[in-house]
């Protein structure tokens, strides 16, 4: 009896062990498959196969008015590098203007009924695209509408994803006797007020915000950014009630930034508001020829006798040909308000043979004018009229060395040459600086008028002109290369930055 106990009990203990064993391997099969399955959701690549397209009638008369929207989604892992392309078929003509974007992009239109967007796509984020076509004249009941849209991944051949849309053409019923329907009328939605934005933070970020509508159904509100007065290839944002939105960018040579708003009652919206406009902080690399460097004022009485171009190493070049000229250049972009930190690096180099000479000079201007018109125009009023010029120039005589002065343009003499306060004289700068180097120069502007000077990161000189605290500074800014007595000075620029500062 006890050796019968003794095997039913070691018979159990090895059912036991058995039991917690495969306990135990299940749980570690599980574990892998998860970490596996993890492992290879990290490595998704972009996947816009969940994309649609949804349109707002799925049965309508000829002449109606059709909204489609495109949610290009991309449910993979990494960023989508994507394009659009949505041709209309015969049945449906464009409504111009009525296409909105929202959540960004680098480009879109349309093109008669073909409408295009391209750009970028985070992971586990969409874009939206809305347009507006109507059912054209002529086609027949019981047709059934088909609109197609074809999303592709940058550097494929075929469409990612096709999602379409379908409308079925109905017949317009004749009522058997007269009747009469009312509309139905909204109370009008009011204009909105759109507040002034605020400076931008340390981190080029910055809020937008409004007044509240006073009509209790209005469902959403809808603000637009663009870099330009005109919102031309503005980006839509429709924050829902909401009555502000955060806006971040990249520094750039892109750096102004022009906001509207308006609310909306279902699709019906109400008149856009004023604009208000930003200037963020400004940075060009001269990698992009388009960022809008031009001449904007010279001595020089033919464009024979100067240049400018995009070097492709990446750097700005300006040259003076003819003795005692100067070329004074400009994107005709913002500046930032003050305090602002402006910087540069310049190095002088040989033109024509000609070697680096006595009082071949370049500047950094700043606070300039501008009256929006052609810039420049034949004589000269409408742009850069008064502004500060910090001139650096090379003295090559029984000691070589840099010197640097600033001035406060007030107008021009009848052969264009500057009209001046000397804010500070002609002043040697006591650095060992080879011309030929890449030299960097920064010009601080404060609000009350102080203006702060280094070299190389070395603080030469510093000053204060109250007009500044009195009656504010211009918004431009620009570069310029002149030579005294010499011909051929060439400057090139790597970058021009210009930054808020605390």
């Amino acid at each position: 009896m006890i050796s019968v106990r003794k095997i039913v009990q070691g018979d159990r203990s090895r059912y036991w062990l058995l039991l917690v064993s495969l306990v135990v391997a299940g749980w570690l099969v599980l574990t892998i498959t998860q970490a596996l399955r993890a492992s290879e959701a990290a490595l998704l690549p972009p996947n816009l196969s969940q994309s649609t397209k949804t349109v707002n009638k799925t049965e309508a008369r000829v002449g109606t008015i059709l909204e489609y929207q495109i949610a290009v989604k991309n449910t993979g892992n990494e960023f989508a590098i994507a394009s659009v392309t949505d041709t209309l078929p015969a049945e449906l003509t464009y409504v111009p203007n009525s296409l909105i974007v929202e959540n960004g992009g680098s480009n879109w239109g349309a093109d008669g009924n073909v409408i295009s967007w391209h750009g970028t796509i985070n992971d586990s984020d969409e874009v939206s695209i809305t347009f507006r076509a109507t059912i054209s004249d002529g086609v027949a009941v019981d047709t059934i509408i088909t609109n197609t849209a074809n999303i592709y991944l940058d550097g494929q051949e075929a469409p990612v994803a096709t999602p379409s849309a379908t409308t079925t053409v109905v017949e317009v019923v004749v009522p058997d006797r007269l009747m009469a329907y009312l509309p139905i009328v909204y109370k009008g939605i009011p204009q909105l007020r759109l507040n002034p934005i605020s400076r931008p933070t340390k981190d080029n970020t910055w809020t937008v915000n409004w007044n509240s509508a006073s009509v209790s159904t209005i469902t959403s509100y809808e603000i637009q950014e663009a870099n330009n007065a005109e919102f031309n290839n503005a980006t839509v944002f429709n924050v829902g009630l909401t009555r502000s939105r955060t806006f971040s960018h990249s520094r750039s040579f892109n750096n102004a930034y022009y906001y509207r708003v308006r609310a909306l009652i279902g699709l019906q919206p109400g008149p856009w508001s004023n604009v208000q406009a930003v200037a963020a902080d400004y940075f060009d690399d001269f990698v992009n020829g388009t960022s809008g460097w031009a001449m904007r004022r010279t001595s020089a009485e033919s464009s024979a006798e100067w240049e400018l171009a995009y070097r492709t190493d990446g750097v700005l070049q300006l040259i003076v040909k003819d003795t005692n000229e100067y070329m004074l250049a400009s994107p005709l972009r913002l500046m930032p308000d003050l305090p602002v930190n402006i910087e540069t690096e310049a190095s002088f180099n040989e033109f024509n043979n000609t070697p680096i000479s006595d009082r071949q000079a370049f500047a950094i201007i700043f606070g300039a004018n501008w009256d929006g018109t052609a810039c420049p125009n034949a004589d000269y009023t409408s742009c850069f009229t008064n502004y500060y010029r910090l001139r650096l120039r090379w003295r090559d005589g029984t000691k070589d060395f840099w010197e640097y002065r600033l001035d406060w343009v007030k107008g021009h003499d009848a052969s264009d040459e500057p009209l001046v306060d000397t804010l500070i004289d002609w002043n040697q700068i006591k650095l060992d600086i080879n011309p030929n180097s890449w030299n960097e120069v920064d010009v601080r502007i404060e609000p009350d008028g102080d203006i702060k000077i280094a070299i190389r990161d070395e603080r030469v000189g510093q000053v204060r002109h109250d007009r500044i605290a009195t009656e504010g500074i211009g918004k431009y800014f620009g570069l310029e290369v002149s030579v005294k007595n010499t011909a051929n000075a060439r400057v090139k620029f790597p970058y021009l930055k210009i930054e808020k500062i605390e």
